[in-house]
């Protein structure tokens, strides 16, 4: 039996791998996703300026507070995923190709499960009054939804995801939650959009 060449077998992994892995990510959608994270991070701040940070255990917080910070959550993160969504699809449309392919299902199956358990999580968290883990929460399962997703889409999601982590643990017990949140959503959200667009432009 004919032995294939390394070098066959070289290409025949490389083409196996970028049929596997979702290429058309927009860096532009991740810089978007920033800029909306900034201007969330900014709106909190204005929205909770009477109140001494961190939050303390139990400490009361009005429902008609609780009310605006979740529209500004919802608001924020649907902003982000819309944008993010028309950046890759101005892509996709320019290589002519089909968005909604397997590998784009799995990487979107891949980011939702994790934010939907953090979402989940971050209600319980409301409904006990432990409002000082929320910020902490939230960029710890964006965190675990980039590494996850990372499987099936560039490698540089997966180290984004790192930075989030480390950055919900350092909130977690050193405060900072709108500087940290700003950072963790906003600042590296486009610091890594920058970079996966100039390298994968």
């Amino acid at each position: 039996m004919e032995k294939i060449p390394q070098e066959t077998l070289s290409d025949i992994h490389r083409i196996m791998e970028r049929s596997s892995r979702f290429r058309s990510l927009n860096g532009f959608s991740f810089v978007a996703a920033g800029i909306c994270g900034l201007l969330g991070a900014w709106w909190t701040s204005r929205s909770i300026a009477h109140r001494k940070l961190p939050l303390s255990a139990g400490e009361t917080v009005s429902p008609n507070e609780i009310r605006v910070l979740v529209w500004i959550a919802g608001f924020t993160l649907s902003a982000a995923v819309i944008s993010g969504l028309l950046f890759t699809l101005i892509k996709v449309k320019k290589r002519n190709l089909p968005l909604l392919d397997m590998t784009f299902r799995r990487v979107s199956a891949s980011f939702a499960i994790p934010m939907l358990a953090g979402g989940i999580f971050i209600a319980g968290v409301l409904f006990y009054h432990q409002y000082q883990f929320i910020a902490s929460a939230c960029l710890l399962f964006y965190g675990i939804a980039l590494i996850n997703a990372s499987h099936y889409t560039v490698k540089e999601i997966y180290f984004l995801g790192i930075a989030e982590i480390i950055t919900a643990i350092i909130c977690l017990f050193a405060g900072y939650e709108i500087l940290l949140l700003a950072l963790g959503f906003g600042i590296m959200n486009m610091l890594f959009g920058l970079i996966i667009w100039n390298k994968y432009k």
